[in-house]
């Protein structure tokens, strides 16, 4: 087992790396309900529906304009996130579709420039890297 190492991690959406990869979050939750019945000794919790989401941040650079336009709001493709990179038998997570739902691009005069963007996913799946 490789020591996990993110600086070899990639994100692709709709087959289109994005570059300069700073962090990438994963979040999966589930609806859940808690219901407690007459003469019951004990709330049961009930499960709904599963949700998904990343929250990516990269680098900019000066002429990052292609790249930015991989993650407008609305815009979607397939999902292949590798945490570790492509070394087989690494983790890879992916989603069949993930949707950009917002976008923030926090810049300063004394920094480099950043772009923060979450990405609704419709499945999540984890797996090896073949």
């Amino acid at each position: 087992m490789a020591k996990y190492m993110g600086d070899a991690m990639t994100l692709t959406i709709g087959g289109t790396a994005i570059t300069c990869l700073q962090s990438v979050n994963t979040s999966e939750s589930i609806d859940t309900a808690v219901v407690a019945c007459s003469a019951g000794t004990f709330k049961e919790p009930l499960t709904g529906q599963r949700e998904a989401s990343m929250t990516v941040v990269t680098a900019l650079e000066t002429d990052d304009v292609t790249q930015l336009g991989l993650y407008d709001p609305g815009d979607s493709g397939a999902i292949v996130f590798k945490p570790a990179g492509a070394t087989a038998g690494d983790i890879s997570i992916s989603a069949t579709t993930g949707r950009v739902s917002a976008r923030t691009m926090p810049l300063s005069v004394n920094g480099f420039g950043t772009a923060s963007f979450t990405i609704l996913l419709d499945s999540f799946t984890i797996a090896a890297n073949t």
